[in-house]
């Protein structure tokens, strides 16, 4: 996914207005995962899946807006103009 998604990192001690700016709380899990779209105003959602590099890329890809278009028979014309 190299160039198609950011990850960024933020160390809650030593950051803790960013961290309250994302929602972002000390729950004593460990880490915790946000994934955000390109909407600015997006306050992201937090994701709780295995912490696995396929897996998270997964959940953020679902997140990402979808530029296809299904063509068929029955909305060829219609998508050709």
């Amino acid at each position: 996914m190299y160039g198609i998604m950011s990850v960024g990192a933020i160390d809650c001690k030593e950051d803790e207005e960013m961290c309250e700016e994302f929602s972002v709380y000390d729950s004593g899990a460990g880490n915790v995962i946000k994934i955000f779209t390109e909407n600015t105003n997006d306050d992201g959602i937090e994701y709780k899946g295995k912490k696995d590099w396929k897996q998270i890329a997964g959940a953020a890809s679902r997140k990402m807006q979808n530029f296809v278009n299904v063509v068929t028979n029955e909305n060829y014309e219609s998508f050709i103009q």
